[in-house]
């Protein structure tokens, strides 16, 4: 990829964020000429604030979803079979464990032909990009914080399911 096209693809982030597709200005900052990082707040259940970092790579915007809470070296197994099990269903982005100091995460992408097309596609490529990690989390969060905490009463399989089947 060119500079040109990259420096482009982040303009079409910093647009977003800054509300110039649909008025919803995001509380952000610019970490790194090509990275961005903020809060959410509010999306219900036990993880109800997540760290956001978007990053303008070759030919993608990557978008991390990241929790506050860290897993206990202990309990790393059973979150890492936890969300293996909930990858295997998912279509858009996946869940990432740091064995190194337990962070948990949820990672989305977006290609660059999804933001260089027009200004509509742009805007729904980037709401999709910070929509289904909250959702993830929102979906699964409430089940990996019983299984850190020992609140889980069924095997992971069942809870993973039960996760799943929700609406």
């Amino acid at each position: 990829m060119n500079e040109h096209t990259q420096a482009h693809m982040v303009e079409v982030v910093k647009k977003f964020l800054d509300g110039g597709f649909d008025g919803e200005k995001w509380n952000y900052e610019t970490i790194h000429e090509i990275a961005f990082s903020g809060n959410i707040s509010g999306i219900g259940g036990k993880i109800d604030n997540l760290k956001f970092y978007i990053v303008v790579s070759d030919e993608t915007v990557t978008c991390y979803h990241v929790v506050p809470i860290k897993v206990p070296e202990e309990q790393r197994i059973a979150v890492n079979e936890f969300i293996t099990r909930a990858n295997y269903g998912l279509t858009i982005g996946n869940f990432e464990m740091d064995f190194n100091d337990g962070e948990l995460r949820y990672k989305t992408n977006v290609s660059q032909n999804d933001l260089l097309r027009n200004d509509t596609a742009a805007l729904h490529s980037m709401e999709i990009l910070m929509a289904i990690g909250p959702s993830m989390w929102q979906r699964y969060g409430d089940s990996i914080t019983a299984l850190l905490f020992g609140f889980a009463d069924k095997s992971i399989a069942e809870i993973v399911e039960q996760c799943e089947s929700r609406e």
